[in-house]
């Protein structure tokens, strides 16, 4: 990860990278990684802010020599602005490609540097791309919706922002020590208000934490902190980190990293699947009932897609919202913190009401589809049972009464049928339907 001012890119060691797909139409791609170079908290600090970019923040910059439009001036590069903050000036995979070339080395590196964002004309073309370090794994038949697609490709969009899904283990002592000092006048301990923690939970790579109140720097970190083991390991989660600060004991390493880097991992993942199809959800929604009053009438498709939607979020509800995932009590607590940090209960709920009304307004729909049959028949039945007529009254269907003429070149028939026609006629124009109010 090479930003701007530090010497030397940070370097990480890739364990694993992994891709999970689900049948609500989410894909979560993880980045497994180990830091053994980097000991430094501020410069850890740095590598979660950096690293965790995918495009830029916002854009803006100013004109420098590398920089030169079509005719060769000097044009400003809108990159300068952000990589001065806490975008990358490069994110580079080593040994994850596999040659493309028999006369190349067995692997090649893939290399990021955003360089799509840094002119207008980039931009326009397509306002986002995946990054290299994304889409050279993920191969040809992923894009974005600003590409051209090919026949099965599919289309990628970012559920989050221009950040990655943050989860950082640090062993240290020192800040470990200094978090866990207590105040019994004031009853609270230090991490409550320090300004390293706060840094480290919301993953802010400067050396000030870009917050002025200390009321609300103190209830934030409150609010995304467990300290259940304060004494040796502190957590903290917000809507886009999940950390743990913690001594270097024989305990940590082998049971408490253990549990973070396998079952609080999963909790994670687990919560952020609900999140990315409960906006997926919303989305799919919002666009229906868009979409819905263009419409003369509830068609077939329209149908279909608000089924197979409801179906989904039926699947989604009993397969993957779940109340409880281990009897633990640690687990429990923290996957609690973490569906309140992201406010998952609050958006199932509200993403329920959104389901029970678009279901309510099609039954509607379907009733007064109904009730229009019904405007339609009731005129003609009742007319033909005033004259009481009955051509089904034998076993032969074109019974004859003994006597009579056949029924159908009755001159009573014919009247009957005349005042049917303008009974549904009067029907009709008096409902008057929405394709011919709009005509």
């Amino acid at each position: 990860i090479d930003v701007k001012g530090q010497d030397q890119p940070f370097s990480l060691k890739i364990n694993s990278i992994t891709l999970n797909f689900y049948e609500s139409g989410v894909g979560v791609l993880a980045f497994h990684l180990e830091n053994h170079e980097t000991p430094d908290f501020n410069k850890i600090l740095k590598i979660n802010d950096y690293g965790r970019r995918i495009y830029p923040q916002y854009l803006g910059g100013f004109s420098d020599e590398q920089s030169t439009d079509a005719e060769g001036k000097p044009a400003p590069n809108l990159l300068n602005s952000p990589q001065y903050s806490f975008l990358p000036l490069s994110i580079q995979l080593d040994d994850v490609a596999p040659k493309t070339d028999r006369t190349q080395p067995e692997t090649q590196a893939i290399t990021e540097n955003f360089s799509h964002y840094a002119t207008r004309a980039g931009i326009a073309e397509a306002p986002f791309v995946l990054p290299a370090h994304i889409s050279r794994l993920l191969g040809d038949g992923f894009k974005t919706r600003f590409q051209q697609k090919n026949n099965g490709d599919i289309v990628v969009s970012p559920v989050l922002d221009d950040r990655m899904f943050l989860l950082c283990f640090v062993f240290n002592d020192q800040l470990a020590a200094a978090f866990k000092q207590y105040d019994e006048p004031t009853d609270a301990y230090a991490w409550e208000n320090h300004d390293d923690w706060y840094r480290f939970i919301f993953v802010d790579g400067d050396v000030k934490p870009t917050i002025d109140s200390r009321s609300m720097k103190r209830a934030l970190i409150r609010q995304s902190s467990y300290d259940r083991w304060v004494e040796s390991h502190l957590f903290g989660v917000t809507r886009y980190s999940f950390v743990v600060l913690t001594t270097d004991t024989w305990f940590t390493r082998n049971i408490v990293f253990r549990h973070f880097s396998n079952q609080y991992f999963q909790m994670a993942l687990l919560t952020l699947i609900q999140r990315a199809s409960i906006l997926s959800f919303s989305a799919e929604a919002a666009w229906i009932s868009d979409h819905l009053p263009r419409a003369t009438g509830l068609r077939a498709r329209t149908i279909n897609n608000i089924a197979d939607l409801y179906l989904s979020y039926t699947k989604f509800i009993q397969k993957i919202y779940f109340r409880e995932v281990t009897p633990q009590e640690q687990g429990i607590e923290l996957y609690d913190l973490l569906q309140d940090r992201l406010t998952i209960k609050n958006n199932v709920e509200d993403l329920g009401r959104e389901m029970g009304e678009l279901n309510q307004f099609v039954e509607a729909q379907q009733q007064r589809s109904i009730s229009w049959i019904t405007y339609v028949l009731l005129p003609i039945s009742l007319i033909l049972s005033f004259f009481g007529l009955n051509y089904f009254g034998g076993e032969n269907p074109m019974y004859v009464q003994p006597g009579r003429t056949n029924a159908w070149g009755s001159p009573e028939l014919w009247s009957v049928c005349l005042i049917a026609f303008f009974c549904f006629a009067a029907v009709f124009i008096l409902s008057r339907p929405r394709w011919l109010k709009r005509s």
